[in-house]
């Protein structure tokens, strides 16, 4: 044998032997078991804002130190602050929707009225001459 044909049946063997007997590679079960431990730590992470949650609903604080305690109501605090805020904001928009709205109105009233005004005007030149024959 050459040493070329002996190089290349190792090679051979080389790759062949990553693959277990169901056809894994090993690249493949390292892939899986990073996917199950990335897994795992979501679950972890769920879990934990799940808790958060219920803490900041006002559920199972009776395991809370009163730093605890403190931490979630500054939360609270600045959550309530931001809620306000964008209301604020909201009516602000909305305010200024309506006032728009109402210049609209007002000065569609008022080209109404001078219209009327004009009819009215128009129609008493127009109207019946009067009776020079007293």
């Amino acid at each position: 044998m050459k040493i070329g044909s002996i190089r290349k049946i190792l090679e051979r063997y080389r790759k062949y032997s990553k693959v277990d007997r169901l056809g894994i590679s090993t690249d493949e079960e390292q892939y899986s078991q990073q996917m199950k431990v990335e897994c795992a730590m979501m679950a972890k992470k769920i879990e934990h804002l799940r808790l958060s949650q219920r803490k900041l609903m006002g559920e199972e604080l009776s395991s809370c130190s009163i730093e605890d305690l403190q931490e979630i109501e500054n939360q609270l605090i600045t959550s309530l602050r931001h809620v306000r805020l964008r209301k604020s904001q909201l009516f602000r928009q909305q305010i200024q929707q309506l006032k728009h709205k109402c210049g609209r109105t007002v000065q569609w009233q008022n080209q109404w009225t001078k219209h009327k005004e004009a009819e009215v005007e128009t129609e008493l030149r127009i109207g019946l001459p009067q009776n020079q024959c007293s």
